[in-house]
């Protein structure tokens, strides 16, 4: 399967989360969803995130209710907390010009 996904430049991931305290491994809440903006990486209820339409998914999961996103990037400008730089988002090279 990997070898056939690999065509199509994706992978297989187990989306995860860690313990706040311990940092021990947990499996991802159904209802959770991993978000990246930024350049951080958070965990929120996926019917929280704000502006959904602002995110690319890139993970999904099978839930007994079908296919959901398990892990969301930021798709538009975002400045990083205590930084100067200023990530751009998810952008094509025909994008930039």
């Amino acid at each position: 399967m990997l070898r056939k996904l690999s065509a199509y430049n994706l992978g297989i991931c187990m989306p995860h989360m860690h313990d706040e305290k311990t940092g021990g491994f947990q499996v991802l809440p159904a209802d959770r969803v991993q978000v990246e903006s930024g350049l951080q990486v958070s965990f929120h209820a996926d019917a929280e995130v704000d502006n959904p339409d602002r995110y690319v998914p890139v993970a999904w999961v099978w839930h007994d209710d079908g296919i959901r996103a398990a892990s969301r990037c930021v798709s538009k400008c975002a400045k990083n907390p205590g930084s100067s730089m200023h990530t751009s988002g998810h952008h094509t090279e025909d994008d930039k010009k």
